[in-house]
């Protein structure tokens, strides 16, 4: 408000509004400060969020050459799985011939060791020099 006295009522009207339109302006200078300010931290922080975007696409796109090279290991797994695969009749089938040979082996082993042992004579082993029909003969002469 004003500070010297005004005689005139028009006068104290205008001097009046004057000093509301005065203090309205210092208000309005206020708020401008304040908008101001609030208009720098938001550039800071859209600043920031571009850096952000920026980096989760930088990210994004490392993700998708790592992804690329796990589909291509994991397709050639595949691959080597699937050969496995194919493979394991083949596989269970020579196993099995191997186990029976095995046991064949053993088989006759315990029979030339059970026939030494009974019999009290050595095991005839047949060599390309020998004459299989005269070591029978042998044999059943011997008996």
């Amino acid at each position: 408000m004003s500070d010297t006295p005004v005689s005139d009522p028009q006068m104290a009207v205008v001097v009046t509004r004057l000093d509301t339109l005065s203090e309205d302006l210092h208000e309005i200078r206020r708020a401008m400060r304040d908008l101001v300010a609030t208009i720098g931290r938001l550039d800071v922080i859209e600043a920031d969020q571009r850096n952000s975007n920026a980096a989760i696409e930088r990210a994004f796109k490392e993700l998708e050459k790592v992804g690329a090279g796990c589909e291509k290991r994991c397709s050639d797994l595949d691959r080597r799985i699937k050969a496995l695969e194919d493979a394991q009749p083949l596989q269970r089938q020579s196993s099995e011939w191997v186990q029976k040979f095995v046991g064949l082996l053993v088989a006759a082993a315990m029979g030339a060791l059970v026939t030494t042992a009974v019999g009290g004579r050595k095991p005839v082993m047949l060599t390309p020099q020998s004459n299989p029909a005269a070591t029978i003969d042998q044999r059943r002469a011997g008996q």
